[in-house]
């Protein structure tokens, strides 16, 4: 027979309200613990859980938790101090708890079991100083004493202290068994065995079952009572704690790839803007170089007119030598012909011909004259009454002519000089765009040779002595202010800077020669820092910006200062400012000096907005494409002006030739054109001569005079037009050497620009002349302008890309702003951060997110889907020795001696079902750097689950105990198995059973769990008997209350109840011992109790 310990005596002081020492005995066959509610019944359950349960694991007054109206407040502490009430605190209006025990305080609490031939006693000991109400200040200590002890004894001992070894000096002994700990642990192991618990789960058992209540159901038996909440809520919980740097380390990744893909444009529109660049910059070479490839061009094309010209000269003067010496063989056949015809005719014959001749010439000369004077008054004859009105007409003309031609003179001689001022402005502007092309500014040529000069006598970097105009930019986006701000800052931008080590090689190369113009120069001190930004938002200072440099800090200082100007619209805003000021229309506003006056300025001896003008820019791109149209325009004025001059000059030369030709008619008489009289002699003379001439010798000797003659005629009418040929070609060699001279260049141009461009212009025309040149020209000008113009309208798109993914980016990454600024010229910057992040922190934060997702959230995870995967067997296999404890009990003695046995069945729902396939998906397989965009989507699956396991939403906490609480998952059946090993009834729940059937089902697995917990499978009670139940069948009926009595002590328990008066009659039977606890706040807060016998009448 099993020798059982049950609870024998329970001793207290100062345990809660039972303040002081008390003694209780305790019946052998069970014992009732009865009162009023409220009176302390569970106050002295709950003195029994300190002693059996450890403290992390004790739920004081757990029977009354189970009603969620009731106040959770029990703790250690307020046992210790003797909690009674709680109330508010005059002074500070806090509600607080009062206690029986403020100051120093000792408490113990002794519970002795017995057996048959042993006793032992349980002994826990806390104590408080003053001062001290939180759970880590209470000191402990835990006994075990073979024997019976009386705990008020301790009590001397624990005055002033919790000594252990003081403690151990007075009541242990080498041989008496005593022993102390302060670890709750070693006090459960050593109780433990002496008392015949199994394990700490036996334990745990006995302390679940202390709340047990009315069961109605095999589901909430095993369900609350029998099995250890499972592992999946501290897998959950270690989940989610791990899921936090998961999700740290995914949100860093997130962000990462958001920055990429923020910076992400960058390098495509930093490679589109260097090409606009590359264009625009080929495009301002190939027009910088045009004017001179114009001019080389056409001064090659007058090299070959003039080499053609002399060649044609060359061989024209051939022409003229052989036709002088044709004319000399021909003079001398005429003379030979004339000197036989003369020797045959005699005089009379040559005197005859001489005068034909004279007359002949006479008639050639009036007749050629008068053609003239028809062809300049355009009439078909002259007459003597219409020559006499002509001639006076003509002496009309000539009293009127010199006016009319001073008029004119004076005309062409100013359009000549207007020609050669738009010659020698168009030179400027080619020289000035030549200059610019060589640097990247917009201050004046002199200022950049004088520097230039210095910089090379002083051996001095040109870069180390900026302009301040090189060094300021007008932002794109206040563009609109411009002009006026290129206006103010004019003068200042042509200082030029000098650190302060080269202020003595400066000063002594200045000092030392006449400049030939007005030089500023400022020093500039090392370690500026950059001034505080104006707050005034219409400052100037926020309209420009200063480049990047050792002198930027000092430059904004300046300017943040001395040049901090209000820039406003109107009159009206202009006035009310209080600080120097200037409207956008270009008057200034000074600050009121000491006299009360305020002066304005309006400089307008250059029409504001001239770009020509400009001095700011470290970029000279804008006012060179203004330049290159300024030149086209020059370019069409120089050529309209040269028509003008020509058009002029032609009309002179008319008006001259008209003078002429009305001086002719002037002073010629009608005797000098009238050729009608000499005619007439001519004939007679003709005549005169025929007669002569009528001998055959004479006829034949006069022809060949006559065809002499006509040769010679036709070789001098030959010989004069070659000789006008020489003429033309020698006035267009000279010609095209003088235009030589205008437009042959000593300019070096690149080849390759060279071949382009001549490419360009022979495109439009093969041949290029020089009366072509120009027009291709302006056309390829007018194409480089487009190009430009793109370029120009491609770079400040992209600028305005750039900033503004740049703006964008500092927006979200405000850290970065330290390197970074939202301007172009820092896209380098956030392409090397954005080539940073991909090589080097992308597969790091990758690395570490695929690392922790394949790792312990992943881990976690995996283990609760196993968890809820094997939770059925594993169930089974918890409930095998309760169903090996049940066989051996039979169920229903009378009925043929049926045995209990436990079935658990699925009782898994729809949304269980879908978090283990959510498991399922959310940690298959390890995922590689190579499955990032399904390492994303397994997140935020696993993201999913986890927000809903992290949530305190009521909603998510229901879900939370339905999916994670695998004792959930089943529904435990109760099956009847007859001697034959056959099912005989099957219990799936209490709805097919009676109220006492169903109680007895329910009571009777407790028991058997109990029993299994406490004696293993084959005892047949309990070695350790003793069960306590608080608040025991408070609900219940009594029909209820016996059956569970009735199976309880069926399995050799002995029943410890606390419960309402009106169960004294029901449970009397079962019970050889009943106290009636008592409490009362007159005339001190107390609980007592007092033995009541229940078994009389």
């Amino acid at each position: 027979m099993t020798e059982q310990f049950r609870l024998a005596r329970v001793q207290l002081v100062n345990w809660g309200t039972f303040d002081g020492y008390f003694d209780i005995p305790v019946g052998k066959k069970g014992f009732l613990i009865t009162g009023a509610s409220g009176s302390g019944k569970s106050t002295l359950i709950d003195a029994f859980s300190t002693i059996l349960v450890p403290q992390s694991k004790i739920r004081y007054n757990a029977a009354a938790q189970q009603d969620t109206t009731r106040v959770r407040g029990r703790s250690r502490v307020s046992y210790i101090r003797g909690a009674w009430r709680r109330s508010e605190d005059p002074a500070t209006g806090e509600i607080r708890s009062q206690y029986l025990r403020e100051g120093a305080t000792a408490t113990v609490v002794a519970m002795t079991y017995r057996s048959k031939s042993k006793t032992y006693t349980l002994v826990a000991i806390f104590r408080l100083n003053a001062g001290q109400n939180s759970e880590d200040q209470v000191k402990t200590l835990y006994g075990i004493f073979p024997d019976e002890v009386d705990v008020d004894t301790f009590m001397p001992h624990l005055m002033n202290s919790l000594d252990k070894r003081k403690l151990e000096q007075q009541f242990k002994t080498a041989s008496n068994g005593v022993t102390f700990t302060d670890q709750y642990s070693v006090f459960a192991n050593r109780f433990r065995t002496r008392l015949g618990i199994d394990s700490e789960d036996a334990q745990m058992l006995l302390h679940r079952t202390q709340s047990a209540k009315s069961l109605r159901s095999m589901d909430e038996l095993f369900r609350d009572y029998m099995l250890e909440k499972p592992l999946t809520f501290e897998l959950a919980k270690e989940a989610v704690a791990t899921h936090g740097d998961l999700r740290y380390a995914y949100e860093r990744l997130e962000d990462l790839n958001c920055q990429i893909e923020a910076l992400a444009p960058l390098p495509g529109l930093q490679h589109s803007l260097e090409e606009a660049q590359a264009q625009r910059a080929h495009a301002e070479g190939l027009a910088e170089a045009l004017p001179w490839v114009r001019r080389a061009i056409e001064a090659a094309e007058l090299r070959d007119a003039i080499t053609t010209y002399n060649a044609q000269r060359e061989a024209v003067k051939v022409q003229e030598s052989a036709l002088s010496q044709r004319k000399e063989s021909q003079q001398a056949a005429v003379q030979r012909a004339y000197a036989k015809l003369g020797g045959i005719q005699g005089e009379g014959i040559k005197s005859l011909r001489d005068r034909i001749d004279r007359e002949q010439e006479v008639l050639q000369a009036r007749t050629a004259k008068a053609t003239q004077l028809q062809q300049i008054l355009g009439v078909d004859e002259l007459t003597t009454e219409r020559f006499a009105e002509l001639k006076a007409q003509a002496r009309r003309e000539l009293e009127e002519g010199p006016a009319e031609r001073e008029a004119l003179d004076a005309t062409w001689s100013d359009a000549r000089a207007e020609k050669r001022q738009l010659e020698q402005q168009e030179q400027a502007i080619e020289q000035e765009l030549v200059g610019l092309g060589k640097r990247e500014n917009n201050i004046d040529q002199g200022f950049i040779d004088l520097r230039a000069q210095m910089c090379y006598d002083t051996n001095i970097d040109a870069q180390e002595l900026p302009f301040v105009g090189e060094l300021i930019d007008v932002l794109d986006s206040e563009a609109e202010w411009e002009p006026v701000i290129q206006r103010l800052l004019s003068n200042f931008a042509i200082t030029l800077l000098v650190p302060e080590e080269h202020e003595r090689a400066v000063n002594s190369w200045v000092n030392s020669r006449a400049l030939g113009r007005r030089l500023e120069y400022r020093t500039v001190p090392a370690g500026a820092t950059h001034p505080r930004r104006p707050k005034n938002t219409a400052s100037l200072f926020h309209k420009i910006r200063v480049v990047k440099g050792a002198m930027q800090p000092w430059l904004e200082q300046v300017l943040a200062s001395t040049f901090d100007y209000a820039l406003v619209r109107t009159v009206e805003e202009l006035e009310q400012q209080t600080q120097r000021a200037a409207t956008i229309d270009g008057l200034e506003r000074n600050v009121r000096d000491h006299t009360k006056s305020t002066r304005y300025v309006k400089d307008d001896r250059r029409r504001l907005g001239q770009r020509r003008d400009y001095r700011l820019g470290s970029s000279n791109h804008a006012k060179v494409e203004l330049l290159r149209q300024a030149l086209k325009e020059a370019r069409q004025e120089t050529t309209a002006a040269h028509h003008r001059v020509q058009e002029l000059q032609r009309k002179r030369d008319s008006l001259q030739h008209r003078l002429e030709q009305v001086k002719l008619i002037a002073e010629t008489e009608w005797e000098e054109v009238d050729h009608g009289g000499v005619e007439k002699q001519l004939a007679q003379l003709h005549g005169e001569l025929d007669l002569l001439m009528s001998s055959p010798e004479l006829q034949e000797l006069n022809k060949a005079y006559e065809e002499a003659s006509r040769a010679l005629e036709a070789t001098e009418e030959e010989l004069q037009k070659v000789r006008r040929q020489i003429t033309v070609a020698e006035t267009s060699i000279e010609a095209a050497q003088a235009r030589l001279a205008e437009v042959e260049i000593n300019v070096e141009v690149d080849p390759d620009l060279f071949q382009e461009l001549e490419t360009k212009l022979r495109s439009r025309k093969r041949r290029l002349t020089r009366e072509n040149i120009n027009s291709l020209s302006d056309e390829v000008q007018a194409e480089l302008d487009t190009t430009l113009k793109r370029a120009a309208q491609a770079i400040t798109s992209t600028n305005t890309k750039i900033g503004n993914i740049l703006t964008s980016y500092l927006a979200g990454w405000p850290a970065e702003s330290a390197e970074l600024r939202a301007e172009p010229e820092f896209a380098g910057e956030a392409i090397n951060r954005l080539e940073a992040l991909r090589a080097d922190r992308l597969p790091e934060f990758r690395g570490r997110f695929l690392d922790l997702l394949n790792g312990q959230s992943v881990m976690h995870l995996s283990h609760i889907s196993t968890q809820l995967a094997r939770a059925k067997g594993d169930i089974e296999t918890n409930l095998g020795p309760i169903n090996a404890s049940l066989k051996r009990s039979p169920y229903t003695p009378d009925g043929g001696g049926r045995y209990l046995q436990i079935e658990v069945r699925d009782n898994r729902g729809p949304e269980v079902r879908e978090f283990q396939q959510d498991l399922r998906e959310a940690t298959a397989g390890s995922l590689s750097a190579a499955d990032e965009r399904e390492a994303i989507a397994r997140y935020h699956r696993l993201a999913k689950i986890m927000d809903r396991l992290a949530s305190s939403e009521s909603a998510d906490v229901r879900w939370q105990n339905l999916v994670l609480d695998t004792r959930r998952h089943v529904k435990f059946v109760g099956n009847e198995i007859d001697s034959d090993g056959e099912v005989y009834n099957t219990h799936v729940d209490s709805a097919s059973l009676s109220g006492g059937q169903a109680q007895k089902l329910v009571f009777f697995c407790l028991a058997a769990a109990l029993r299994y917990r406490l004696a293993g499978v084959d005892a047949d009670v309990p070695t350790y008997a003793t069960v306590v139940l608080d608040e025991a069948f408070d609900r219940a009926d009594p029909t209820f209350t016996r059956t569970a009595m009735d199976v309880f002590t069926s399995f050799g328990f002995h029943m410890i109840l606390a419960t309402p008066m009106k169960l004294i009659k029901t449970l009397s039977p079962y019970v050889d011992g009943t106290i009636v606890v008592n409490y009362a706040e007159t005339p001190q807060a107390r609980s007592t109790f007092e033995f009541i016998d229940t078994h009389v009448g």
